[in-house]
């Protein structure tokens, strides 16, 4: 059963009408309308903690499997259920903590619940790392006549034939553990790369032609790289990426870091690249990807003639990224 990734990330698509203001910092002062209501997932922290504990608790309830899945139809089906059932709990745990912590990156017992949701997942996957070498090891005769004989393994008949399909890839129990117990420090790379760009990173401000003064962090960029005013484009645009390169060492560092654990996962897996491995959990060829990229390339000479029409219908010597119109 595979865990959650430690580093995994719960996308949300807000429609939000007006803005009360793009620059307003202090939580407390931004209208309830504009934020997401955690209740509605725990009711509390204390709540969240009581939620987290219990997965905790029943996190070594797997030990009691290990070694019987061909037994029976049942017992298989009874381990599967308590992954899919614990999994869930956990993806909850952590969506939680995950939210709690970016509404504000700065609060560091915030940041401490996501880390401790991490360090629950690791755990996680180190305690259900037995669970697919052990249902490789069961002939597909037999695999099959468990999943005839009890109804409950119907729902799991995608997840058993895709442990098929990734056999390659699958390491034994104490290499699949030893991967589990590491992601923790795999995640250390994005978790520095997302508490530096939203928390400490100083963001630079600009004063646009109207008097507006514009602090470029990530929603204020998105918003005013399209000014109307070119010269407070060209403005936003040389400040902000003008910030970001005065770090390019730690930004480097840390895609660094996050390139070698890839890569370190792709060749424990006998991955012919981390790209293969990265699309393999879908089933997506790495021949899908590459050709994508060669149809990009084909059409480049057209995008180039395009920039060019650009820059002479717009008057300009040279044609920069802010100039839209």
């Amino acid at each position: 059963m595979k865990s959650i990734s430690a580093a995994a990330s719960l996308s949300l698509a807000l429609v939000l009408g007006p803005q009360p203001s793009a620059q307003e910092r202090d939580r407390a002062k931004i209208p309830d309308q504009y934020k997401w209501n955690l209740a509605d997932i725990y009711p509390s922290e204390d709540a969240w903690r009581a939620a987290k504990d219990k997965v905790v608790a029943e996190i070594p309830k797997f030990r009691e499997f290990k070694g019987t899945l061909a037994s029976s139809g049942a017992r298989l089906a009874d381990a599967l259920e308590l992954g899919s059932r614990l999994n869930k709990d956990l993806s909850r745990v952590y969506t939680y903590a995950s939210l709690l912590s970016d509404q504000d990156t700065k609060v560091a017992k915030n940041q401490g619940m996501v880390q401790e949701v991490v360090q629950i997942a690791s755990t996680f996957g180190a305690e259900t790392a037995f669970i697919e070498p052990e249902i490789l090891k069961i002939d597909k005769a037999t695999l099959e006549r468990l999943i005839a004989g009890e109804p409950r393994l119907k729902v799991y008949q995608f997840y058993l034939d895709d442990i098929q399909r990734r056999r390659a890839h699958t390491l034994t129990d104490a290499e699949e553990r030893l991967l589990a117990s590491s992601a923790v420090l795999a995640n250390a790379p994005s978790t520095t790369y997302g508490i530096f760009s939203d928390a400490d990173f100083p963001y630079p401000t600009v004063t646009l032609g109207d008097g507006t003064s514009a602090k470029l962090d990530s929603a204020g960029f998105d918003r005013y790289r399209t000014a109307p005013n070119r010269d407070d484009r060209q403005k936003v645009m040389t400040a902000f990426f003008g910030a970001l390169g005065t770090y390019r060492g730690t930004f480097g560092s840390t895609l660094q870091g996050q390139v070698q654990a890839d890569v370190f996962y792709a060749t424990a897996r006998h991955y012919a690249s981390a790209l293969e491995s990265s699309l393999d959990a879908a089933n997506i060829p790495a021949a899908v990807y590459k050709r994508l990229v060669d149809g990009v390339n084909e059409a480049l000479p057209t995008f180039q003639r395009y920039l060019q029409l650009r820059k002479k219908m717009l008057s300009l010597p040279e044609l920069h990224y802010y100039d839209k119109k």
